[in-house]
């Protein structure tokens, strides 16, 4: 299982954190790679903890909320910032694995 699909990306930009905040607020733009210009989601983050994520018109009349639709990508993504976010010598990420009950090695997710 691959941890982001090659479909989508994650595209970031960071925010100036205020008041007592102790990690800065950093935004992110989930995106699919065949229509960048379109936002998936937004997603707000404080350290390695998500605040917020939303979709368009705060996902107004969706049935399934962007933190449950997108939990395929956002929690192997979410388990490797708390790894370390530790990266091979290619640059390319390094990504948690545990093995499946039936043994076959997966992506971990959270």
């Amino acid at each position: 299982m691959t941890a982001v699909p090659s479909r989508l990306s994650v595209r970031s930009n960071a925010a100036s954190s205020a008041g007592s905040w102790t990690a800065p607020t950093t935004i992110l733009f989930l995106r699919d790679r065949e229509r960048p210009g379109k936002p998936l989601v937004t997603i707000e983050m404080n350290g390695n903890q998500i605040v917020q994520i939303h979709g368009y018109q705060n996902d107004a009349g969706q049935a399934v909320k962007p933190m449950v639709r997108y939990a395929d990508i956002l929690d192997p993504w979410l388990a490797w910032l708390a790894a370390g976010s530790k990266r091979n010598e290619d640059g390319t990420p390094r990504v948690p694995r545990q093995k499946a009950a039936d043994g076959k090695i997966q992506a971990r997710t959270a």
